[in-house]
C-alpha cells in the first residue's frame, strides 16, 4: 500500500507509540502530543489531544514527541524550539521540517527495524516508510543507545560519543553544517 493511498484509507492521526520503544529511552517529563488510548503513560505529564493543544502549553523537561503527522512541520518547528528531548518521525529528508531537525539535532537514530504501531483498539499495522528518532540535547543523543530498535546512529557533533560507546548495529555519521549566521542554535 502506498503512503498516498494510506492517506486516503486512514482516518486519524492517532497512532500509538509500543512503550517499549519509550521505556528503552529512559524516563520523560512531557508528552505533549498524548493520546486517549495510550494505555501507559509515556512521561510524567501529558497533553491528550485534541482538548490539550501540546504546540501552545508549555513545554518542560525532557519531551517524548510522537507527533500527529499531519501538522509535522508546526510540531518539528516547536520541538526543535524547545531543545530538550527525542521525536520520532518519518524519514523524509527532502522537506523542510526534517532539514529543520536534521539542522539543530545533536543525535538521529535512522531505524531499520520497522515499528509496530497499534491503534486504540489494540490492533498493529506495521509502518509502511522508515522512521528516525531525532534527540535535541546530548544526554537525549547518548539515551539513542539504548533504544532497542537497530539502527543507524548519527551523533553531531562526531566525537559525542566515543568509539567504546558505540553499540554494535550503530555507528556514527559525520555530517557537515554549514556555518552561516542563520545557524546560530544554541542549546538551552
Amino acid at each position: 500500500m502506498s503512503a498516498l493511498k494510506l492517506r486516503r484509507t486512514n482516518k486519524t492521526d492517532d497512532w500509538l507509540t509500543p512503550p517499549e520503544l519509550v521505556r528503552s529511552l529512559g524516563a520523560f517529563d512531557l508528552d505533549p502530543c498524548a493520546s486517549h488510548y495510550q494505555a501507559q503513560p509515556l512521561a510524567t505529564c501529558e497533553y491528550k489531544l485534541p482538548e490539550q493543544n501540546g504546540l501552545l502549553l508549555p513545554w518542560e523537561g525532557r519531551v517524548w514527541c510522537n507527533p500527529p503527522y499531519s501538522q509535522l512541520k508546526a510540531w518539528a518547528s516547536r520541538f526543535t524550539l524547545h531543545g530538550n528531548g527525542v521525536m520520532i518521525c518519518p524519514m523524509r529528508m527532502q522537506v523542510k521540517w526534517s532539514q529543520v531537525l536534521f539542522d539543530h539535532a545533536s543525535g538521529i537514530l535512522f531505524l531499520r527495524q520497522k515499528v509496530r504501531w497499534l491503534h486504540g483498539d489494540g490492533t498493529g499495522l506495521r509502518d509502511l516508510f522508515d522512521f528516525m528518532l531525532v534527540a535535541m540535547g546530548t544526554e537525549n543523543a547518548r539515551s539513542l543507545q539504548g533504544c532497542h530498535y537497530l539502527g543507524c546512529l548519527a551523533t553531531f557533533p562526531l566525537d559525542l560519543l566515543t568509539q567504546n560507546e558505540v553499540h554494535s548495529g550503530y555507528g556514527n555519521i559525520n555530517r557537515s553544517r554549514k556555518e552561516t549566521e542563520e545557524d546560530t542554535w544554541q542549546e538551552p
